[in-house]
C-alpha cells in the first residue's frame, strides 16, 4: 500500500457537540478540543483524516485532526468526501479558476490561501512558473503525498520552493523546513 493509500484508508469519526456541529454545518472551518464529544477514536500520536458527525451520528464534514493541539480539527469539505489526489486536483482547479477571474492575465498571486480556499494549513504563492509553499499544520503536512502530486498535475510548475518557517509549525509539533 502506498503512503497516499495509507492516508486515505485511516479515517476516524468524531462526534461534535451540538453547537460545534451547527457551526461546522454552516461552514466554520475549525474544531477545537472542547467541541469534540469523544476523541478516543482518533490517533492521538499523529494527524489523521477524520469525518465529523453531529449528535445524531450524521457525517457533516470531512477534514483532518491533530489531537495533540487545542485546534484539534480542520474541515476540508462539507459532507462525507474521499480525501485523495483527485480531491486535491479539484480544489486546485477551483482555486486556479477563481484567480483567473479575479486576476486576469496575471501570473503572480496567492493561489491558495488556507481556509479561504478550503485547504486549511496550506498557503501557495505563484510567481510565474515557480510555486512557493508554506505548510502550517501537521494535518496538511501528513496530506502532502496527496496534494503535492495534484498540484504538479494541475499547474506543471518548473520550480517548487517549500518555505516552512512559521511559528505555527512549532505549535503543531513540526520543524522548520526549507526545501527546493
Amino acid at each position: 500500500m502506498t503512503q497516499a493509500e495509507q492516508i486515505s484508508s485511516k479515517n476516524s469519526i468524531i462526534t461534535l457537540s451540538m453547537r460545534a456541529g451547527q457551526r461546522v454545518a454552516r461552514g466554520y472551518p475549525w474544531i477545537f478540543r472542547s467541541d469534540c464529544v469523544d476523541l478516543t477514536s482518533v490517533d492521538q500520536s499523529e494527524p489523521s483524516v477524520t469525518y465529523f458527525a453531529n449528535q445524531n451520528g450524521r457525517i457533516i464534514a470531512t477534514g483532518y485532526t491533530h489531537a495533540k493541539i487545542q485546534l484539534t480539527g480542520r474541515v476540508l469539505a462539507l459532507g462525507q468526501v474521499d480525501i485523495n489526489q483527485a480531491f486535491f486536483v479539484q480544489k486546485f482547479k477551483s482555486s486556479l479558476a477563481w484567480r483567473a477571474q479575479v486576476f486576469p492575465n496575471q501570473e503572480c498571486y496567492r493561489l491558495v490561501h488556507a481556509e479561504s480556499d478550503g485547504l486549511p494549513g496550506l498557503i501557495i504563492d505563484r510567481f510565474f512558473d515557480t510555486l512557493v509553499i508554506q505548510i502550517n499544520s501537521a494535518g496538511m503536512e501528513m496530506l502532502r503525498p496527496l496534494w503535492l502530486p495534484a498540484l504538479q498535475q494541475v499547474l506543471h510548475p518548473k520550480n517548487i520552493v517549500i518555505k516552512n518557517d512559521s511559528a505555527t509549525r512549532l505549535i503543531e509539533g513540526l520543524e522548520h523546513d526549507f526545501s527546493v
